[in-house]
């Protein structure tokens, strides 16, 4: 499904989408997209979006039930504005989003659908699941000139912590964390 603008999907969406969790994919280069896209089809989201920078196409071989929508490039708070609106036209459903080349890990995914960590959620009575995204990085980039490589998959295992998210007058806040770590935390101090 090919849709001209995300305004037109969510109009579509409101009347034709499948109930269920939807998951959104935010292409800004097409490395890893369908590879993307296939892994949230196998978790079980009913309705997996694309939406990708132009001049990015859709490639041939992403199954047909994807929606497919072409953006300007923008930034990243007009990707909250963009997912402000979805929250707004999808009521009460459970949304994914990240970019390709991410992929949603949860304990037991590999023999559990995302439905149900979703009914467990639900039954605990939360509104939200946290999620952190770790990095995967290619053995050789001379073999992965991406970057990328799902088969042979290195993990930074060194240097990542979590501390508790305080408010302003540096009280606690329930269940929300601030976490550092990885290539980013030891050489920001080297690399913008």
């Amino acid at each position: 499904m090919n849709f001209s603008t995300l305004k037109t999907y969510l109009t579509w969406a409101k009347a034709h989408a499948p109930k269920g969790p939807f998951a959104f994919v935010f292409a800004q280069v097409d490395i890893e997209l369908t590879h993307t896209v296939a892994h949230y089809i196998k978790l079980g989201f009913r309705q997996t979006v694309v939406l990708a920078d132009i001049p990015i196409a859709r490639p041939e071989d992403l199954p047909a039930g994807v929606a497919f929508i072409p953006r300007a490039a923008k930034s990243s708070s007009d990707i909250s504005q963009e997912m402000n609106a979805v929250i707004a036209a999808l009521p009460q459903r459970w949304i994914y989003f990240g970019y390709n080349g991410e992929y949603l890990f949860y304990p037991f995914c590999e023999t559990r659908s995302i439905g149900e960590i979703i009914a467990f959620n639900t039954e605990e009575r939360r509104k939200t699941i946290s999620t952190t995204v770790v990095n995967f990085y290619a053995w050789h980039l001379g073999q992965s000139p991406h970057g990328v490589d799902v088969i042979s998959i290195y993990l930074d295992r060194l240097g990542y912590y979590a501390e508790t998210r305080r408010d302003g007058e540096q009280a606690p806040l329930p269940q929300q964390f601030n976490f550092y770590g990885g290539l980013r935390w030891r050489f920001e101090e080297h690399v913008p």
